[in-house]
């Protein structure tokens, strides 16, 4: 849930990962992640499940298996996953960054356009 960010330590190089270790967290380090509520859900076979936007999440697979993901893209989201890439990329390749920031902007004005024309 969006709202255990807090809890979760953001990495300063990605802040839609955690610097704790969600499997055996270091409380002494990360004193605030035992505030963290967490959902549990079990994915049967065959089933699928949708992580809303800014939901954290983690996942253990308890037999070997195939997973699929997706980023499914529209006007309401296209600004956050533009600025996202930007914000992963921006410390090792800043050129390349604000090259892809740039292209984002622009392709997500071009496919608004091409929306409302459909």
């Amino acid at each position: 849930m969006p709202d255990q960010m807090p809890f979760l330590y953001p990495r300063a190089d990605n802040q839609k990962a955690s610097s704790a270790n969600t499997s055996a967290p270091d409380y002494a380090q990360f004193p605030l992640f035992r505030e963290a509520k967490a959902v549990r859900v079990t994915v049967e076979e065959g089933a699928t499940i949708l992580f809303p936007t800014k939901w954290w999440h983690t996942t253990k697979t308890h037999e070997p298996s195939i997973l699929v993901g997706r980023v499914h893209l529209n006007e309401w989201n296209w600004t956050d996953f533009n600025r996202d890439n930007f914000e992963l990329r921006r410390h090792k390749h800043p050129a390349v960054a604000l090259a892809t920031l740039a292209y984002g902007t622009v392709l997500g004005h071009w496919l608004k356009m091409q929306e409302k024309f459909a």
